[in-house]
């Protein structure tokens, strides 16, 4: 089979195939949660949307939003887990995890992990989605391929935290606004608007990405289209009613989400809608000032080091991606390299930017949301080696050799996707 042939084949079944490695890498998740034991922070989420749940009250902890902790804790909740009111969010969790039977904890634990599962699916119709509007359907699948095998996205898709709903809603966020502003209409805008709040309501950091990614893609858009102050103006007149409609959607679903509070809240001088969301933006902004205990080449600091996640990024990213990656970087032809490929690489440079600036430096999880972009990026490597090889065998021999090769480092990471270096 050529090229020609595999790319067909792929754009044909599209569909099916990416739901097949979407459900291949569920199984794989799921077959981890019964082997680790809870990580530092997973009894926290557990605890805090335990209480959302129980008490209809969100105060142990505002650092982070309430979905992903909601999401962890419903699986728990339903198997008969309360809020017991211990004073201590990380204690409350173990209270929880461990139950009053032998058996409580590896099931609730399993449970919590369980809730994460959605929030994966997401992610890969985000990289779906992002791959087909860059890359067309055969892309798409390429892209879900990718997605579905890097160890760091399999990781935390089984832990019951927050980095795969930021990761999840903060590129179905950026698509949704990219259609948007290409197509401008009612139906875009409710969308937008929902992946937005569910941006917001999953972690906090997503609102500097997105800050960063709008500014460095208008900025990129200036400097490729050169817009006209005429067209700029129609374009404005064209998204102003869905534009609104997303805003109040989004302002709408935060609201309910932390159960329509109102009352006093940090940098307004009156009461506000959601108290909960400014005090954790309040605490994430002193954490990140007073920097975290963190490891990197060989030094403890409190502040970190700009390099720390590029050089993460490298060596905890699968050597074959990194390859892919890099061929899409160089070798994509400037017709290939149209608007939307050039989008999925200035949303990576925005994330790797913000998060460079971070003095809280402790885990690839904190740049989960540049995953999907990465995996779009190298499936456009992929389909610049397949169209390549109609003059030469060389490029769909190198295509599928990375491809085995990624699988392969993939399939011997498990279970141990967390500590995986390449």
């Amino acid at each position: 089979m050529n090229s020609a042939q595999i790319l067909a084949f792929l754009s044909r079944r599209a569909l099916l195939i990416s739901t097949l490695l979407v459900l291949i890498a569920t199984l794989r998740i799921a077959a981890t949660y019964s082997v680790f034991s809870h990580t530092s922070d997973e009894p926290a989420h557990i605890a805090c949307g335990m209480e959302w749940l129980s008490k209809g009250t969100y105060r142990y902890e505002a650092q982070h939003p309430p979905l992903t902790r909601v999401m962890a804790a419903i699986g728990p909740f339903l198997d008969g887990a309360r809020t017991t009111g211990h004073e201590d969010f990380m204690a409350e969790g173990l209270i929880l995890l461990r139950g009053q039977s032998p058996d409580s904890y590896e099931r609730r634990l399993a449970l919590a992990r369980m809730g994460i599962l959605p929030l994966f699916w997401i992610a890969c119709l985000a990289v779906f989605l992002l791959g087909k509007r860059a890359l067309g359907h055969s892309g798409a699948v390429l892209a879900v391929l990718v997605f579905t095998m890097l160890p760091v996205v399999l990781a935390h898709a089984g832990l019951a935290t927050t980095d795969m709903g930021a990761a999840a809603f903060f590129s179905l966020s950026l698509y949704s606004l990219y259609a948007l502003i290409d197509e401008p209409g009612i139906k875009r805008g409710l969308l937008s608007g929902a992946a937005l709040a569910g941006m917001v309501l999953s972690k906090f950091s997503t609102l500097a990405f997105l800050s960063a990614a709008l500014l460095f893609c208008a900025v990129q858009y200036w400097r490729t289209e050169k817009p006209s102050g005429a067209s700029l103006k129609a374009c404005a007149r064209r998204l102003a009613a869905p534009a609104l409609l997303s805003l109040l959607i989004t302002v709408l679903l935060v609201w309910a989400a932390y159960r329509f509070s109102f009352g006093p809240a940090p940098y307004v001088p009156f009461p506000a809608p959601f108290p909960e969301l400014a005090a954790g933006l309040k605490q994430v902004a002193e954490h990140n000032a007073k920097g975290h205990l963190s490891y990197f080449l060989g030094e403890t600091s409190m502040s970190g080091s700009w390099l720390f996640f590029p050089v993460v990024l490298l060596v905890k990213t699968p050597l074959a991606v990194l390859a892919l990656a890099a061929v899409s970087l160089f070798m994509a032809r400037p017709k290939a390299a149209g608007a939307p490929a050039r989008f999925v690489w200035t949303v990576i440079a925005a994330v790797l930017a913000v998060a460079m600036t971070a003095n809280i430096n402790i885990g690839l999880r904190h740049i989960l949301p540049l995953m999907p972009f990465l995996a779009v990026a190298a499936a456009s490597g992929l389909l610049v080696l397949f169209e390549k090889a109609g003059r030469s065998r060389w490029p769909q021999d190198a295509a599928l050799a990375l491809i085995v090769l990624l699988a392969g480092s993939s399939i011997m990471a498990h279970p141990d996707y967390l500590p995986y270096f390449n």
